[in-house]
């Protein structure tokens, strides 16, 4: 898996500056192959196709996905505007954090920009986890904390810049 990268598409601008430091943002690398077999048994994995929405804006569920292959796209639907492509997801993240940490409805439709896998954790898969397996529940926690947190700074900013 690659490391954490989430950033605004923008035509005909700069990315490097949309771009948050890949040191500081990669998502369970740290992980071993061990690590790796037993989270797959608390978790449920599926393939997606170009085009297929994973997460529909509004939708009831508490689930987080990471990303094992392939790259998805953050759309919101705007008055006037139509669909907008907030950021792109890349292989070796995280989304639907905020609806498993929140328990609220999606607040963004998560589209695939590629075919790909990702691996979905419910909250009562989690909380199997955490009961099995604690230093690993413990780890992706974390990780997933980190994630918000990055993402949080990362909107700071691009709000500050604007």
């Amino acid at each position: 898996m690659k490391n954490f990268d989430y950033h605004e598409q923008e035509k005909n601008e700069d990315s490097s500056s949309n771009r948050l430091d890949e040191e500081a943002n990669s998502v369970l690398k740290h992980l071993k192959q061990e690590d790796w077999r037993r989270l797959l048994d608390f978790a449920t994995a599926q393939r997606f196709k170009p085009q297929e929405n994973l997460i529909n804006v509004g939708e009831k569920d508490d689930a987080v996905f990471i990303l094992a292959e392939g790259e998805v796209q953050v759309v919101v639907k705007q008055p006037f505007f139509g669909k907008r492509v907030l950021a792109v997801i890349p292989e070796g993240s995280v989304f639907g954090e905020m609806a498993f940490f929140e328990r609220r409805p999606r607040s963004a439709t998560i589209q695939a920009i590629t075919k790909g896998l990702v691996l979905r954790i419910t909250r009562e898969d989690f909380e199997r986890l955490f009961a099995e397996e604690p230093y690993l529940a413990r780890q992706l926690l974390f990780d997933f904390g980190k994630v918000l947190s990055m993402r949080n700074r990362f909107m700071a900013s691009l709000i500050a810049s604007h």
